[in-house]
């Protein structure tokens, strides 16, 4: 029993032949119901058809063998009395005791049928009803003997020649046939009534046994329906779950656990959906906590590309950015331990969001120092360096919310564009999605070079040709930075083109004006154009700068051959 429980458990097959087996076997029960009571109908027709019609008819029948019995009678005595013909009345005798004979076997019938009805266990129309017509019979069957004694009496007539006799016995007969017939069809009557009795039980239990077999087929339906409905519904419901569940974790909800409410395969199947949600969801939690510490984007390509993570590397164009905060290790002797790292978590949460809303990458955190890079797959190729100025400007626009509990905390920016190579790089077990080159080197580079300059950002001259038409640029100067020998042009970012204040403008036109003198080795012309800067803005630090400059080459020019490169010595 445990084990076909266990089987119609676990097995939607056994289920569906289920199903079936209580259709066929409700169905069965209605045939052998339908199949007992067509059986009851059959009998009630026969009895009806074999017993009752057939006992009329021998009561019709007998009948009729007492009137052919007494007209014979009468013609064989009016023949002896009028023909004297020996032949008639030996031929109408001999009819008479046929027609008495055949009168008393269809009564014998009548009643053999009868008393069989009446002794039946159930009879058809009642036992008082066949007890009335048997009666009938018995007092038929009395009328008869004294019919065959008024013949037997007469036959001595003729033979005596006692025709006066015969003649009142003639009539007295007359008499008694009138009293008989009149029995006879009262019997007659009774049985006609009996059996359209009968025949109307018959029919109405046949219309009874139409109209249950109508109804047990439409109640049988209705349970098998019923029945397939249920362990439909029990079957199809957690399939419409699991239809559902599979749309939520496509839409990326993986917090569902599906309850299973049965152990066939549908049950398997929602144990096995909630497993792989429940390890989704691992997975999930997994990749948003390594994207707090690897870009999601990168995690992202990595599953979609799993032929990356074990690439060389390829060659790529990218822009790089570094930046760090201005006077970070003063900073951080001033304040506790607790303080600058809340510090440095707000700081980073600013620069990432820069970074990020702008369709950066952070690569990595070096101290207080950020480096992101951008270029394809993660945003289009042609607007990388733009992006890269962008979050430069809302970073250090950002910064200033920092200046509440860090005085003067500033971001210095430095921004580079060129040929990297981009890969998994780093050991068999531990390995790091990045770019590394010489754009990335001058990136780092630049960003130190601020402290020179006084500057908040530099940036290469391929990142300022990708971005002149958009962004109001100054030129700084044409340096060497450190660890490299081949001098490269540096530019600041001003701000959007159109968002840039006039003073400011007026400012670069100025630089512009000192930085062409200057390398002119115009030195009192490149000092003034400088100083005429810092009339507009005193706190510019690469107008100072250069105006220093200046007036130190006024006073020792610099040695020879001079091409107006400057070289970075401070990281």
């Amino acid at each position: 029993m445990m084990s076909r429980l266990k089987i119609w458990e676990r097995s939607i097959g056994a289920k569906i032949f289920s199903i079936a087996a209580a259709i066929v076997a409700m169905m069965l029960g209605v045939s052998v119901i339908n199949a007992r009571y067509a059986g009851e109908i059959a009998r009630d027709l026969d009895t009806v058809a074999n017993g009752y019609i057939v006992a009329y008819g021998a009561l019709a029948r007998a009948h009729v063998r007492s009137l052919e019995a007494s007209l014979n009678a009468r013609r064989m005595f009016i023949d002896k009395i009028a023909l004297e013909s020996p032949e008639a009345y030996r031929a109408a005798e001999r009819k008479v005791v046929v027609a008495n004979k055949e009168f008393r076997d269809e009564l014998d019938l009548a009643d053999s049928i009868l008393r069989t009805e009446q002794e039946s266990p159930r009879p058809f129309i009642g036992r008082e009803a066949v007890g009335r017509v048997r009666d009938m019979i018995v007092v038929l069957r009395g009328e008869q003997a004294r019919f065959e004694e008024f013949f037997a009496r007469d036959r001595a007539r003729v033979r005596s020649g006692d025709l006066v006799g015969l003649i009142r016995s003639m009539a007295e007969l007359d008499r008694f046939r009138d009293a008989y017939n009149a029995t006879m069809e009262n019997a007659r009557r009774s049985m006609l009534e009996a059996a359209r009795g009968a025949s109307a039980k018959a029919g109405r239990r046949q219309k009874r046994m139409i109209g249950l077999s109508f109804a047990l087929v439409l109640l049988t339906s209705l349970l098998a329906l019923g029945l397939a409905a249920m362990i439909t519904r029990s079957m199809v419901r957690p399939v419409v779950r699991l239809v559902a569940g599979t749309k939520s974790v496509v839409e990326g909800r993986l917090d569902l656990d599906l309850p299973v409410t049965s152990r066939d395969e549908i049950g398997l199947l929602t144990g096995s959906f909630n497993l792989m949600t429940r390890e989704l969801g691992k997975g999930k939690r997994a990749r948003d906590m390594f994207g707090r510490y690897v870009d999601p984007r990168i995690v992202k390509d990595l599953i979609e590309r799993p032929e990356l993570v074990a690439s060389a590397g390829e060659r790529r164009v990218m822009t790089v950015m570094f930046c760090d905060i201005a006077g970070f290790t003063t900073m951080s002797e001033r304040m506790a331990p607790a303080e600058l790292l809340v510090l440095l978590n707000r700081y980073f949460s600013l620069m990432s969001q820069a970074v990020g809303d702008n369709g950066g990458v952070i690569d990595k955190y070096i101290g207080d120092a950020v480096m992101a890079f951008w270029g394809a797959p993660f945003c289009d190729a042609s607007e990388q360096g733009l992006l890269a100025a962008r979050a430069a400007l809302a970073g250090a626009a950002a910064v200033a919310s920092l200046r509440a509990d860090a005085p003067g905390a500033n971001v210095r920016f430095g921004v580079a564009t060129g040929e990297v190579v981009v890969g998994n790089i780093g050991s068999e077990t531990t390995r790091s999605y990045t770019v590394i080159g010489d754009a990335v080197n001058l990136a780092s580079r630049l960003e130190g070079a601020n402290k020179a300059y006084g500057s908040g950002n530099l940036i290469s001259k391929p990142t300022a040709d990708m971005i002149a038409g958009a962004m109001e640029l100054r030129e700084i100067d044409t340096i060497v930075v450190p660890g490299k020998s081949q001098a490269k042009r540096v530019y600041e970012i001003l701000g959007a083109r159109g968002a840039v204040a006039p003073r400011r403008l007026e400012l670069r036109d100025a630089y512009a004006a000192g930085l062409e003198a200057y390398r002119r080795e115009a030195w009192a012309e490149a000092r003034k154009a400088f100083e005429g800067g810092l009339t507009l803005d005193p706190g510019d630090g690469p107008a100072k700068v250069m105006a220093a400059r200046a007036a130190a080459f006024q006073d020792a020019p610099p040695a020879r051959p001079w091409d107006g490169t400057w070289v970075v010595t401070q990281k």
